[in-house]
């Protein structure tokens, strides 16, 4: 199973952590993590106000918002998109909002 984890502050950094595979299919005709593979790289490449690492597959991110109208856009596109995968296949995504005080 795929794991997001979407993080969220008042400060508006936020971050991203994705963990896992999916096992929809074998590898290379795995709809699911293409899906979710695009989305975060999408996210992730197309902001300029991030810091990331990928190791294996897994990516963990923190954006600033704050400065940048444009990443917080690409966010929220992005925290819609993968809550709607993982309604449809929600035996191979999970999502999980977590929130700093």
């Amino acid at each position: 199973m795929i794991i997001v984890t979407i993080y969220k502050s008042s400060t508006s950094d936020v971050g991203l952590e994705v963990i896992g595979h999916a096992n929809y299919a074998p590898k290379g005709k795995d709809i699911v993590c293409s899906a979710v593979s695009t989305l975060v790289q999408h996210t992730i490449y197309n902001s300029t106000s991030r810091i990331y690492s990928n190791e294996d597959g897994n990516y963990n991110a923190t954006f600033d918002c704050r400065s940048d109208r444009d990443t917080y856009v690409l966010l929220k596109s992005f925290e819609r998109s993968i809550k709607q995968l993982a309604k449809q296949y929600p035996d191979y995504i999970k999502v999980v909002d977590e929130y700093e005080i």
